[in-house]
């Protein structure tokens, strides 16, 4: 299933189903555009499921309308634990920020590596990021 589907533009998130549990993997970009494909996806995930697992490896940005899609699934009626496999750093930021009272029905298994900070040099009067253009 691709957001094409939907979207005939839309080749940005592909979604397919995990083998050996109930779950999906998500690849590439999950926003607002893609965000009902999600949704149609997860909402054919079994009610009855205990435990969810979302292979997130692969997906590259998330933003708030595709993550209220996911933070959905922990307010289902059976209150599943979702467990969230390498998730972006952006998802689990915004699961922190806008959903905390759900974060107990969340687990993490892998974390993505954060990136480590550029060096910083100083500036001098004669850097390029201060240099100021005179207009006459």
């Amino acid at each position: 299933m691709t957001a094409d589907q939907v979207y005939p533009d839309a080749d940005w998130l592909s979604i397919s189903p995990l083998a050996g549990c109930t779950g999906l993997c998500l690849t590439g970009e999950a926003d607002e555009h893609t965000a009902e494909i999600l949704g149609k996806a997860l909402a054919e995930l079994p009610p009855e499921a205990s435990e969810i697992h979302l292979q997130l490896a692969g997906l590259e940005f998330i933003d708030v309308a595709a993550a209220r899609r996911l933070a959905a699934l922990a307010e289902r009626p059976t209150r599943p634990t979702v467990i969230l496999h390498y998730p972006p750093l952006s998802l689990t930021f915004l699961m922190r920020l806008l959903w905390p009272d759900s974060l107990d029905r969340f687990r993490i298994r892998g974390e993505r590596a954060v990136p480590a900070p550029r060096p910083v040099r100083p500036l001098t009067p004669h850097s390029p990021e201060i240099a100021v253009q005179r207009t006459s």
